[in-house]
């Protein structure tokens, strides 16, 4: 499984990529993606973002397992259920370069 996150907005605007193969992964670690991928509940592409607010941080999270699935929240609107696989991310993620 790979899987790319991006993390953009927010008042500064920093932009924070990841990107994660489960085959690169400790066996315990790749496990451990893979369920919160599983319970994320997040199984269809779709973009999810709030039009009123401003400055709100942005998720888009590509999910490949033999079929894409992308998908794009902002903070007011990821699932309960996938603040686990963000936060995981996020950790992750580092500011991406520019040039």
């Amino acid at each position: 499984m790979k899987i790319q996150f991006q993390e953009t907005g927010g008042f500064v605007g920093i932009v924070k990529v990841c990107k994660l193969d489960t085959d690169a992964l400790a066996q315990d670690e790749a496990q451990t993606v893979k369920r919160m991928v599983r319970e994320s509940g997040i199984s269809a592409s779709g973009t999810h973002l709030c039009e009123t607010a401003r400055d709100m941080q942005q998720y888009e999270i590509i999910i490949d397992d033999g079929g894409e699935i992308a998908v794009t929240y902002d903070d007011q609107n990821v699932p309960e259920s996938a603040w686990e696989l963000v936060g995981y991310l996020k950790d992750r993620a580092s500011p991406k370069h520019r040039g």
